[in-house]
């Protein structure tokens, strides 16, 4: 049975790969199924893009587009379409990929466990974003959008180069044709060369979710013999806000929504006439009209999947130096009371499932053998402080020489001698879900955040010489204009507390508590209008009972984004980069604990009842 498996286009920048298909691989192959590979369709379709043959196709795609242009819409568009269209996306390509020679010899010249060299690393980075802003007028509305070095070439873009996006697609359909160009150029002949039996179509997150429609569209369109299968983070969310509408489970053969190891391991052996199709957990299928839905299940003890496997993917061609590879240390999320947050949902309901920090010890020195890195991301909803106490005691132990980083809550365990214990141990980035520094915009998310806390982890941190990234949320339902500007003062006031902030305008997200119980919230009139916006998010709109507005909420908003002290540390501009470099950090035995802290699960954020987590396998 030969299996591939792709990470659809759309999650660009590119800048490391993600989990969950090396995940999948790696237990594939573990049960008994070697001839599984995998595709980073994201990766591939931005080197693509930087090919000669990659503007010739849009240039032949645009000629073709305009002979059919519709003769209707404002007599200006129409002109500048037939008279500067093509100038437009040639000489926008021209600027774009100016210093694409030395782009590439930068990247190829710097191995993946080495930093990038300080003089050139700017450039470099401006190029590589300018490829995405080429690629958002070619893939409109497909592409995310790129980080930017300064307001005013964030202006730019959103003046010039989406406008010439959304024209060249609203009136030829370009972005969706080049997609189809493209899958048909490079996809097609992999997956019929290949000869699979199998191809399954991950989505992760909003952005790449029209574009596996359309991939398996154009599959079918080819013959392909292939079982189409789609899945995904993203898939899983979509099933719980009821998004997941019969037409796109006709698109393929099996969809399945929450976790994928068991689910596609007994699909491969009833395609082998070994197993019944019933005993897969987790599909969503259409069968003579009608829709099938299996149970739900999950796997208990996480203990029993391997390393994630990231062969078949060029790792020295993702934009990061050294490569962050993803590492999983539990799945789940121990607190799982955040109002605004539906994830934990997709993630499994119930027990948080922990693995074992001897098994991530051995996750570490098994990636660290195959692919030459020495860093690490937890890429958990929170890492769990008792297993990173064990995590960081066999560091030293096995003489590693690593560095790590990963998204935390912030705990009364984390003391200073907490923090350089992590530190000691190879941790340069902690990122936190801060989202409001307000008690009373803590007391409406249920975040289980002590604000005397926040303060005394963050300067501790400043003083261990931790970096530190603040995921804030602005404008959440009940929030006001004081609690407004605590939070936007909080940040221009303790630039030194933080490296890198995250700010976001609160976004509705279906399935949460606020949209169980919106009454609760203040909120009320919810209208989904969009259910798959191809913006970053889908478009849901309501009213505000209580606190701001959503129109003041938006200058809020507007202000904090464009200020420059925030925009300079926002995670989302050019700059942004420099969170996840570790600066020559390498583990430090002088900072190893002479005892090992051993957190009571109990003290997590003052929650009184222990956190159910699962490691054995037991429940």
């Amino acid at each position: 049975m030969k299996t591939l498996l792709l990470h659809a286009p759309g999650d660009s920048p590119c800048d490391a790969p993600w989990m969950g298909v090396p995940a999948l691989v790696a237990h594939l192959k573990k049960v008994g199924y070697p001839d599984t590979h995998q595709r980073d369709l994201d990766l591939d379709l931005y080197y693509a893009s930087q090919k000669a043959d990659g503007y010739k196709r849009m240039s032949r795609l645009f000629k073709e587009g305009i002979k059919h242009a519709p003769k209707t819409g404002p007599l200006y568009k129409r002109l500048f379409l037939h008279l500067f269209g093509l100038p437009a996306m040639w000489l926008m390509t021209r600027w774009e990929l100016r210093d694409l020679a030395f782009f590439e010899k930068f990247r190829r010249d710097t191995p993946v466990n080495e930093q990038f060299p300080e003089d050139g690393k700017i450039r470099y980075r401006r190029t590589a974003q300018g490829i995405l802003k080429m690629m958002a007028i070619w893939y409109y509305p497909y592409q995310s959008y790129p980080k930017f070095f300064s307001l005013r070439e964030k202006n730019v873009f959103w003046k010039l180069h989406l406008r010439l996006g959304y024209l060249f697609n609203d009136y030829l359909n370009l972005g969706h044709k080049a997609l189809e160009s493209y899958y048909e150029d490079y996809v097609v002949p992999m997956v019929k060369d290949g000869n699979y039996d199998v191809v399954g179509i991950s989505v992760s997150v909003q952005r790449q979710y029209d574009t596996a429609i359309i991939l398996a569209e154009v599959l079918r369109k080819h013959n392909v013999r292939a079982k189409l299968i789609l899945g995904g983070s993203y898939i899983s969310e979509t099933y719980d806000s009821e998004w997941l509408e019969d037409e796109i489970l006709a698109k393929f053969d099996y969809t399945v929504r929450y976790e994928g190891e068991d689910a596609l391991h007994r699909l491969l052996l009833h395609f082998e006439g070994k197993g019944e199709l019933e005993d897969a957990p987790n599909l969503i299928y259409m069968k003579d009209g009608v829709r099938v839905e299996h149970k739900r299940d999950r796997v208990r003890d996480i203990n029993v999947f391997a390393a994630p496997d990231y062969d078949d993917l060029p790792l020295d061609h993702y934009l990061d130096r050294p490569v962050r590879l993803p590492i999983m240390g539990n799945r789940g999320c121990y607190w799982a009371k955040c109002t605004f947050c539906a994830h934990f949902w997709s993630l499994g309901v119930g027990a948080m499932r922990d693995r074992s920090a001897v098994k991530l010890i051995d996750d570490v020195k098994t990636l660290q053998a195959k692919y030459n890195v020495r860093h690490f991301f937890f890429a958990d909803e929170s890492i769990y402080p008792p297993t990173i106490e064990d995590f960081c005691e066999l560091v030293h132990e096995e003489g590693l020489d690593i560095n790590w980083s990963g998204m935390i809550r912030f705990e009364e365990c984390m003391t200073k001698e907490y923090l350089e214990m992590m530190h000691g141990a190879g941790c340069h980035v902690l990122l936190f879900g801060l989202e409001s520094i307000s008690p009373g915009v803590q007391d409406i998310i249920k975040k289980g955040v002590e604000i005397p806390i926040v303060w005394r982890v963050l300067r501790d941190a400043k003083e261990v010489g931790l970096n530190v990234h603040l995921f804030m949320i602005l404008g959440t339902p009940g929030e006001t204009k004081e609690e407004m500007e605590e939070n936007i003062n909080f940040l221009l006031d303790n630039t030194d507390l933080y490296k890198t902030v995250q700010l976001a305008s609160f976004e509705l997200t279906m399935g949460s508590p606020m949209t169980l119980k919106p009454e609760r919230y203040g909120i009320a009139d919810i209208q989904v209008h969009d259910r798959h916006g191809r913006k970053a998010f889908s478009d849901v709109e309501y009213t505000r009972t209580t606190g701001l507005t959503n129109a003041e909420v938006d200058k809020y908003v507007e202000y904090a984004t464009t200020h420059p002290v925030l925009f300079a540390k926002d995670y989302w501009s050019g700059f942004g980069f420099q969170i996840y470099e570790p600066n020559g950090l390498h583990v430090n035995p002088a900072l190893r604990p002479k005892q090992k802290p051993t957190t009571d699960p109990r003290s997590l954020s003052k929650d009184p009842r222990a956190p159910k987590t699962v490691g054995s396998g037991a429940e």
